[in-house]
C-alpha cells in the first residue's frame, strides 16, 4: 500500500468530511468498498482502504449526519493535519486524557472495575506499551513537567470506592523503562478537604483534570451543577507540590484545561461537556488584575470532549470519550482520534482575539504568538 494519505475538509459531500474518511491510494481499481457496514463508497477507482475515524452512521443517515457536523465548522476549521487514533480496539477502555512528551504521546483512561491504563505511543500513534496504574481507577487528566521529569495523573482510590481523590506523580523514566509490571506512583498527593475539590452535589473530594504551566500545576474538579474550583500548586524541585492557591472556575461541567500564551497574554482554555446528546464547548478566559478568570471566547465542539492539552509546536490537542464502546452507539458524534488544533485559530474563531493575521500585521512580528509550555 502506498504511504500517501489524504484527509479532506468538512463540506456537504462525503469526501470532504475532515478526519472522517482517510483514503490510502494505490494502483488497484476497486469499485465498491464497505467499511464495518457503516458506509459504502462506489466508483472509487484508486482506493485500497477506507478508515472511518469520525463517523457513526449508515448510508440512509449520511446526509443528516453531514448536516449535524456543519454546526462544528469552527472546530474542523481549526484542525491541523495531524491526528492520533485512540487504541481502543475491542476493549472497554474509556479515554480520559493525553499529553505530549517530546516524540511520545501519553494517553490515560479507565475500564470500569479495573485499575486505569496508561498508553505510551510514538509520534505516529503506534502503541509502544500499555501500563496498568497500580491502585488507581477512573483516572482523569494527565500532564508532564519537563523541569522535574514528572508525569501527573489524576485518579481515585479503589480501596474506598472512590471517596479519596489523588494527584499521582510518576517518573517519566519509570514509565519509559516499565517492563509490564503495574506502575506505582513515586508520590501520591491526596486532595485535602480544606477548600477541597468537592462538587456541589457530591461529597467526594474529586480532582478530575490538571495541567502544568510555567512551574505550576493546576488541578480542578468536574461539577455538572456548579462552576467548581481550581487549585494552583507550585511544583517543587523534586516534583512534589507546594501550597495551593484557589482560583474560582467561571465555567460549569469542566473536563479539561490548558494554558496558551499569545503575545504575552495567558489564555486559559477549558473543555466543558456532559452527556452523549449535548454539544461540548471550549471556553476561553484571561485573568484580571484581581486573579479572577474572565470569559473572552467560546467554541462549540462535538459531544463528550475530555482533556485539552497544549502540545507546543503541534498545537492544542483534544480527545473525546465518545469513541468508547460504552458510548459510541448512543453518542451524537463519535470521534476516534486525538485531534490537534491551531491555537491561534481557536482564539480567533472563538472570539477571544481578532484575526491572527491582522494582529501579526499590526505588531509587525511574524513570530509572535508562539506557544509556551
Amino acid at each position: 500500500m502506498s504511504n500517501i494519505i489524504k484527509k479532506f475538509d468538512i463540506s456537504s459531500d462525503l469526501e470532504k468530511l475532515k478526519n472522517t474518511v482517510t483514503l490510502a491510494k494505490n494502483n488497484e481499481n476497486i469499485s465498491n468498498i464497505k467499511v464495518d457496514n457503516i458506509i459504502t463508497l462506489s466508483n472509487t477507482n484508486d482506493v485500497e482502504e477506507v478508515d472511518c475515524s469520525l463517523v457513526s452512521f449508515d448510508n440512509d443517515k449520511l446526509n443528516s449526519y453531514i448536516d449535524k457536523l456543519k454546526k462544528f465548522s469552527d472546530f474542523t476549521d481549526c484542525m491541523n493535519d495531524d491526528y492520533i487514533k485512540i487504541p481502543i480496539g475491542n476493549t472497554n477502555f474509556v479515554p480520559q486524557g493525553s499529553c505530549q512528551v517530546g516524540d511520545y504521546t501519553l494517553l490515560v483512561g479507565y475500564t470500569e472495575g479495573e485499575n486505569s491504563t496508561l498508553y505510551v505511543m510514538d509520534k505516529d500513534g503506534n502503541v509502544i506499551k500499555n501500563i496498568t496504574l497500580d491502585g488507581s481507577y477512573h483516572c482523569g487528566g494527565i500532564s508532564y513537567d519537563s523541569c522535574t521529569g514528572s508525569v501527573y495523573i489524576t485518579g481515585k482510590s479503589g480501596a474506598d470506592n472512590g471517596k479519596s481523590s489523588y494527584i499521582n506523580q510518576y517518573s517519566l523514566n519509570d514509565i519509559l523503562n516499565n517492563n509490564g509490571s503495574e506502575l506505582v506512583p513515586t508520590n501520591k498527593i491526596q486532595v485535602d478537604n480544606n477548600n477541597s475539590l468537592k462538587s456541589s452535589t457530591n461529597d467526594k473530594s474529586s480532582v478530575a483534570y490538571l495541567t502544568v504551566n510555567d512551574g505550576y500545576l493546576y488541578a480542578g474538579n468536574f461539577d455538572k451543577d456548579g462552576k467548581g474550583i481550581i487549585k494552583k500548586f507550585k511544583i517543587n524541585s523534586d516534583g512534589s507540590l507546594g501550597d495551593a492557591v484557589i482560583i474560582n472556575n467561571p465555567f460549569e461541567k469542566t473536563q479539561g484545561m490548558c494554558i496558551y500564551n499569545y503575545n504575552g497574554t495567558d489564555y486559559y482554555m477549558f473543555t466543558s461537556s456532559h452527556g452523549k446528546g449535548n454539544p461540548s464547548n471550549i471556553y476561553i478566559a484571561t485573568m484580571d488584575k484581581n486573579g479572577n478568570l474572565v470569559k473572552c471566547g467560546q467554541m462549540t465542539l462535538p459531544c463528550m470532549a475530555e482533556q485539552i492539552s497544549n502540545c507546543g509546536d503541534n498545537g492544542i490537542s483534544i480527545l473525546f470519550e465518545s469513541c468508547a464502546k460504552e458510548y459510541r452507539g448512543a453518542a451524537n458524534e463519535v470521534i476516534d482520534d486525538i485531534c490537534y488544533l491551531d491555537p491561534e485559530k481557536i482564539l480567533s474563531l472563538s472570539g477571544a482575539i481578532s484575526s491572527p493575521n491582522t494582529i501579526l500585521m499590526e505588531n509587525g512580528n511574524p513570530n509572535s504568538g508562539m506557544a509556551t509550555m
